[in-house]
């Protein structure tokens, strides 16, 4: 059999193998991809990305961006506006405070932080998602999407950290003993889900397909 007899076999096999295992979509990207640059693919890379749903986003990160993050930020929205209420999430805010009772302003200030905590939280799983089932097998724009995300959210985590900081009293500032969880959900943990963003623009822990790949951002300029 000559090479390209060989070829067409391997072709066909992979393709009826994806349907055969549940990749179907997969079998027609691939047939696609291959009508678009003249028959030459990087096959691998369909054979890796069809056993898994996010290759851009994989384990520790996948739990942390598409789950964890989302639920600790939708949280504190609902329990501004419904238990401990308002005035319980407004004392919180400076540990050991004295309880006071809200103004109209203050209410509406505290309801529509909530609502922002809310917007960030609904924004990371359902857009995420949404690139994770849109951009299957393709996990260069899937990275290049997440990573404007994450720019974004790195520069409001680290904007959120100083603002959080810098309004505590001084001695409780350097007292992170008498931190409540409300002051280490605004400093502590913003500043793990930052380094945990700047890790993942690293590469740390999982494979790069955009980010640190030079050759890749040539090929995607040229196309633009």
């Amino acid at each position: 059999m000559t090479l390209a007899g060989n070829k067409c076999r391997y072709d066909q096999v992979l393709h009826e193998g994806l349907s055969i295992v549940g990749f179907p979509w997969l079998r027609e990207e691939y047939l696609c991809s291959r009508a678009s640059i003249g028959g030459t693919h990087n096959l691998k890379l369909y054979i890796l990305t069809a056993m898994t749903d996010f290759p851009a986003l994989p384990g520790f990160y996948k739990a942390l961006f598409l789950y964890i993050e989302p639920f600790s930020t939708m949280l504190p929205a609902i329990m501004a506006w419904t238990y401990p209420g308002a005035a319980w999430f407004h004392r919180e805010l400076i540990p050991s405070s004295a309880p006071v009772v809200l103004d109209p302003r203050s209410q509406m200030a505290v309801w529509q932080l909530g609502n922002c905590y809310l917007l960030l939280g609904l924004i990371s799983s359902l857009v995420f998602r949404a690139v994770r089932d849109t951009l299957r097998g393709d996990p260069v724009s899937q990275e290049r999407i997440l990573g404007a995300s994450f720019t974004a959210l790195a520069i409001a985590d680290l904007t959120h950290v100083v603002a959080s900081f810098i309004a505590l009293p001084r001695e409780i500032q350097l007292s992170p003993s008498t931190w409540n969880p409300m002051t280490h959900g605004n400093i502590t943990f913003t500043v793990f889900l930052l380094c945990s963003r700047l890790a993942w623009f690293k590469g740390i822990g999982r494979k790069t397909y955009y980010y640190g790949k030079a050759d890749g951002q040539d090929s995607k300029a040229k196309q633009a």
